[in-house]
């Protein structure tokens, strides 16, 4: 089973990252791994004191996850979200 998750800016409420994980909450290994995305804005949000929120939006299985995070990350977008990452097909 895998899990689809988002990073939430608790400056202002946007969404700045949708991941998949194997494990119901992200890591901070995940947050704060260089190569990843989320890292770059989940320091600088520590550096100034905060710690970005974490949603679960849905378990699924295997076979599904990469096109349930294709979902999610195309949604969160259309809603106005400002995401680190993105499917070649929503750009």
């Amino acid at each position: 089973m895998n899990s689809i998750y988002e990073f939430v800016d608790p400056r202002d409420g946007h969404v700045f990252f949708v991941g998949r994980s194997y494990s119901a909450k992200p890591t901070d290994a995940q947050q704060l791994d260089p190569t990843s995305k989320a890292g770059p804005l989940s320091r600088e949000l520590r550096r100034l004191g905060l710690e970005p929120r974490h949603h679960l939006l849905e378990i699924c299985a295997d076979e599904r996850a990469a096109s349930r995070l294709t979902y999610w990350i195309v949604r969160r977008l259309r809603e106005g979200n400002r995401l680190l990452n993105r499917p070649s097909a929503a750009a």
